[in-house]
């Protein structure tokens, strides 16, 4: 992310206006006149993303609530010249409020957020919330990447990449609650192999049974996204660190492992969580009720499909 922040002599006209006075011209017909949201200054540093890197909320909110008046749609994933993007530039500066804004208006109009680009300076979002060890962003990002079902793009492969994360880790306080908070919120392969690699080499054990807020943990969530490459490099974990995972909690929404696999109609991540009950001598709970009425889901699905 580049600190340099300059317009050419021609886009004088903006660059005396930011701020206070761009909120008045914003609310006003001059920004209709001088077409402010599509103006883009010598870097090819759009009006949104000025709005982020300046780190001004009030700014940003400005922006939308123009753009929603003159029903305009905002490509809230603009880069300039050096790759940056609005919500890279948000983890940068570390400003939540601003990365709930852009999630809240990628959702309102379908738009899928950037999460894997990377600068110039190969940085992206979940790299910058690491640095600064701010649980809340990384939550926010590894949520939406939940939901939108998006996965980190992390080169585990590339020794210098890897160590950049162990190195952010080691170096924060907060690594214990970052980590358990990536692993309740990630179905990706290559980032769970990178926390079990950093936990290894750090002597730290993963909580594999850690919950979330609303009764979520690790594989629950992950059996609901289907992966079940992850699913068994989580048990082989939790095997080689005397772990027992938890199979019949369930969370506020009443699902459960096995009842989660049923409704997925995954026939291998079944037959795993029965081998794995089998083998620790645990007995599935399943409610009937809820079997009859996944079964009654899965045949009307195959007879509309």
């Amino acid at each position: 992310m580049s600190n340099d922040l300059y317009f050419s002599k021609e886009d004088k006209l903006l660059s005396d206006i930011v701020l206070s006075p761009f909120l008045i011209a914003l609310e006003t017909n001059y920004a209709d006149r001088i077409n402010f949201v599509d103006f883009k200054g010598e870097d090819e540093i759009g009006v949104l993303l000025f709005a982020v890197m300046v780190d001004n909320i009030d700014l940003v909110k400005c922006i939308f609530r123009y753009a929603k008046k003159k029903h305009i749609i905002l490509d809230i994933n603009e880069c300039d010249k050096d790759n940056n993007y609005p919500l890279l530039g948000a983890t940068f500066n570390g400003n939540t409020e601003i990365i709930k804004l852009l999630i809240d208006y990628a959702d309102e109009y379908n738009i899928t957020l950037e999460l894997n680009k990377r600068d110039d300076c190969n940085n992206y979002p979940l790299l910058n919330a690491i640095k600064k060890s701010d649980i809340e962003m990384i939550t926010l990002l590894v949520d939406y990447a939940y939901r939108k079902n998006i996965k980190f793009m992390v080169n585990t492969r590339d020794c210098k990449e890897k160590w950049k994360w162990y190195n952010y880790l080691i170096k924060s306080n907060e690594k214990r609650k970052i980590i358990t908070k990536i692993l309740l919120n990630s179905s990706d392969e290559n980032i769970l192999n990178l926390l079990i690699n950093y936990a290894n080499s750090s002597r730290i054990v993963l909580n594999l049974n850690e919950k979330d807020n609303h009764g979520n943990y690790p594989l629950l969530r992950m059996i609901s996204s289907g992966n079940t490459n992850v699913i068994h490099l989580l048990i082989n974990y939790a095997h080689k660190n005397n772990i027992i995972l938890e199979l019949n909690e369930k969370n506020e929404d009443g699902e459960y492992p096995l009842y989660l696999a049923i409704d997925k109609d995954n026939t291998e991540i079944v037959k795993t969580l029965i081998d794995y009950a089998t083998k620790h001598q645990i007995i599935l709970k399943m409610n009937e009720q809820i079997y009859k009425n996944v079964i009654i889901d899965q045949r009307n699905k195959k007879i509309w499909n």
